[in-house]
């Protein structure tokens, strides 16, 4: 029986392991630390949006940079197919809004016990850190652990990229590839909080805008005001962006018109207007730094006034200092050089016994399950077209 290493027990290497025990090999999975999943336990706010319901074509619309290239993992291994491993092995699921999928218990803990029980006939090693591959003339041989080689007729990497380094993401699976001689793009966290130089927002920390519009690049979602800044899925869903830079938000974009003819005449307080379209705390503040008295009548208002209200709420201006950092960030943009990678069965183009899957590729996607998806398709792939 053939054999291949797992790098990684994460949610690509515990599905890479899953499909290539499937596919007839013996298989060992080596995880640095002491338990399986600890990342996936994170997802989803520690309820796992283990995917999204989306047809192929409609799911590539999420994927922020080179969704063609996961396009064969997608079909070999797709949403359909998690939701129906999940349910057949005793983890029942829900779909919510924008056709993200949950366990019905709201706990990642249930997904991640489905992969333990898959991976039963799988040799798992955990508190084991794979520093070194051992490589001869363009052949993965195996790996070398404690000095002492171990061979292997395939290793397939996923250690994961730099988000969250705390569950043990910490650049791995970059130092391996390198050593076989891949190459990486640049890298910067994604689905991260954003730091903001307005302190009086800052006060403000909990306070939810709901269903706001980022103009550049068009983003619909939520927006919380933290203690450092903006965080919530509308920040998220940016992806990469240089900064500093300026967000422009529309506060208002769904109800516009209404505001316009609210800011007209009557005899209410503005800050009674106001409150109608965001929340009372943010739009008091906002009022305060617009230097404007929110008892004032309406009906008292200047057209310049009502003018600066409307570019206000329709254009609020948020002054982005960065991102908070890997620490925060749950995705990875950039990764492996995706041309030196065979995408119909993410082996190595230049290294015969080599694989890869998961956040290690240049591959990224809005929040909403996008990402936990790909990492099960790529290393599905990766498994289950073992030769």
């Amino acid at each position: 029986m053939k054999k291949v290493a797992v790098i990684g027990g994460g949610p690509s290497g515990m599905m890479a392991a899953y499909a290539a025990w499937r596919n007839g090999w013996e298989v060992t999975l080596y995880e640095k630390n002491q338990t399986l999943g600890k990342k996936l336990l994170l997802t989803g706010n520690g309820r796992c949006n283990v995917t999204n319901d989306k047809s192929i074509h409609a799911f590539l619309q999420h994927v922020q940079s080179h969704g063609k290239f996961v396009y064969p993992a997608l079909k070999a291994f797709g949403p359909k197919d998690v939701m129906a491993l999940m349910e057949s092995n005793g983890c029942p699921l829900k779909k919510e809004d924008n056709d993200r999928i949950f366990p019905c218990s709201d706990k990642a803990s249930d997904i991640l016990d489905v992969f333990i029980g898959l991976l039963k006939d799988v040799n798992i090693i955990t508190d084991t850190s794979v520093q070194q591959l051992w490589l001869e003339n363009n052949v993965c041989r195996g790996i070398v652990l404690n000095q002492k080689k171990i061979s292997y007729d395939c290793v397939i990497l996923t250690c994961g990229g730099l988000g969250f380094p705390q569950t043990g993401s910490q650049g791995d699976g970059y130092a391996l590839a390198r050593q076989a001689g891949h190459a990486r793009t640049a890298l910067h966290p994604v689905l991260v909080p954003l730091r903001t130089d307005m302190a009086w927002t800052h006060a403000l920390s909990g306070v939810a805008l709901r269903h706001v519009k980022i103009r550049k690049p068009a983003i619909v979602g939520d927006i919380l005001l933290t203690g450092f800044g903006v965080s919530g899925p509308a920040i998220f869903n940016l992806g990469y962006i240089p900064t500093p830079c300026t967000l422009h938000i529309n506060l208002i974009w769904q109800q516009e018109d209404a505001f316009c003819r609210d800011l007209k005449a009557g005899n209410r307080q503005l800050s009674t207007v106001v409150s109608h379209y965001v929340p009372k705390r943010f739009g008091l503040a906002l009022l305060q730094e617009m230097h404007l008295d929110p008892s004032i009548k309406i009906s008292s208002l200047s057209q310049k006034t009502r003018n600066r209200l409307l570019e206000m709420f329709s254009n609020w201006p948020v002054y982005v200092s960065g991102p908070l950092g890997y620490q925060a960030a749950m995705m990875t943009h950039g990764g492996l050089d995706l041309s030196s990678i065979d995408r119909q069965t993410m082996a190595s183009k230049t290294v015969s016994g080599l694989r890869f899957a998961g956040e290690l590729l240049d591959v990224d996607a809005m929040t909403g399950g996008y990402n936990l998806q790909i990492a099960f398709s790529t290393g599905y792939l990766a498994g289950s077209t073992l030769a």
